[in-house]
């Protein structure tokens, strides 16, 4: 039986993307100038922007609190600051 939170979360921010799964998600939270990722496993990813709005860093460190549809896509995309966040039911 699959966990309530196996869903997957995709992470671009320019070139680069990264997928992981919401198990293995320990937190997201906003700083000052950015927002980090921390995992279950000790490690931690920050991405950097002084420009991100207050707003869109909360929107994105509030959505995996959120419990999905198991087999949806959560895509937080940092190059898109007017809708960061979006589900894909799958």
């Amino acid at each position: 039986m699959k966990e309530e939170f196996d869903y997957e979360i995709e992470v671009i921010c320019g070139g680069v993307k990264i997928i992981f799964h919401r198990k293995d998600l320990k937190e997201i939270q906003e700083t000052s100038d950015g927002v980090v990722f921390s995992f279950n496993n000790g490690l931690s990813t920050m991405l950097i922007d002084p420009r991100m709005q207050i707003h869109t860093k909360r929107l994105i460190a509030e959505s995996y609190l959120r419990k999905y549809q198991q087999g949806s896509k959560l895509r937080i995309n940092f190059q898109d600051y007017v809708s960061p966040v979006r589900l894909e039911i799958l």
